[in-house]
């Protein structure tokens, strides 16, 4: 079993000062509420295909019925603006977080 929490947050950079968005994300998003989930699940491969998983889970029509969304789901606020992972928006596994990057996930230190 691993600790998930996903958070819908506003960060806008990552450690190296990368840009989240810019010009686009602030006209938008800082209106969104801020949601956070966190559950136990049976996970038995890497990280980095949880944080893809999670991803999918989270964007994609039809993964809804998934298994990850299905954890998700029940633990969301009822009035939450929106539930799709995107830049800026984090993931803490098992205490270790993961910022969604605009090519796949970095690390946060």
């Amino acid at each position: 079993m691993i600790e998930i929490t996903v958070c819908w947050t506003h960060v806008r950079q990552i450690d190296e000062g990368i840009p989240m968005l810019a010009g686009i994300a602030g006209e938008w998003k800082p209106e969104w509420k801020s949601s956070k989930a966190t559950f136990l699940y049976p996970w038995e491969r890497d990280e980095t295909s949880l944080l893809e998983a999670l991803f999918v889970a989270t964007n994609t029509y039809g993964a809804y019925e998934s298994g990850l969304w299905s954890a998700i789901e029940p633990l969301l606020p009822t009035d939450r603006d929106h539930t799709s992972l995107s830049v800026g928006d984090s993931v803490i596994l098992d205490g270790r977080t993961f910022v969604c990057a605009p090519l796949g996930w970095k690390e946060a230190e």
